[in-house]
């Protein structure tokens, strides 16, 4: 297979106010594969294009503390072809986030909360008109939503601590192989982290 893919992203943050912040930006995709097989003499030639952009706000009621808001969109080639050799289109993903930070104790601390939503369309299934369950159709729909939390801060001169806890709800949203409503393998509920630094400073005479 051989593939090339170009991308170019553009961001620009313009402040409307001290405390009024807006974000714009956008990246521009372009994809193209070539897939041989060698079995039939045939090749498969992939060609994909996007736009995603993405918006965003700040805003800051205090010096503190920052509300943010923010939309995006992606862009993942799919380079697999269907039973009639057609090729898919790119899987998209479309991501709603808003949320709070605060920064304390003169910047010793800091603390983000936030709540997002992240669909993906495009999603490759099982073809229900193939016996042999080798290839895919683009029909399946996939919905993540949650809350993250993270905490970081000097406790004490020279030690530092950074926590975190995630809350995740998967769904699938679209499917004709697994009933709709049901969760995704592999991504976790509950998730957290915890990390630690002890910096120790030494004088030598």
């Amino acid at each position: 297979m051989q593939v090339n893919s170009f991308g170019i992203y553009l961001q620009d943050q313009i402040a409307v106010f001290d405390n009024l912040k807006f974000l714009v930006g956008g990246r521009f995709d372009t994809y193209h594969s070539e897939e041989q097989n060698f079995l039939n003499d045939s090749t498969t030639v992939t060609d994909s294009d996007a736009f995603s952009p993405r918006v965003g706000v700040v805003y800051q009621p205090t010096k503190e503390i920052s509300l943010f808001a923010n939309y995006s969109r992606s862009f993942v080639p799919v380079s697999c072809t269907s039973k009639n050799g057609d090729a898919f289109v790119p899987t998209r993903g479309t991501g709603y986030e808003v949320g709070i930070k605060g920064d304390f104790l003169n910047g010793r601390l800091s603390s983000t909360l936030a709540f997002y939503t992240v669909t993906k369309t495009n999603v490759l299934t099982a073809d229900p008109s193939d016996p042999t369950n080798t290839f895919s159709i683009q029909v399946g729909e996939q919905r993540a939503r949650g809350i993250e939390f993270d905490i970081a801060g000097e406790i004490l001169a020279g030690w530092n601590v950074i926590a975190s806890y995630a809350y995740t709800d998967t769904e699938i949203t679209q499917n004709n192989t697994y009933p709709v409503g049901n969760t995704l393998g592999g991504i976790p509920r509950h998730s957290g982290s915890l990390w630690t630094t002890n910096t120790v400073v030494r004088f030598c005479e």
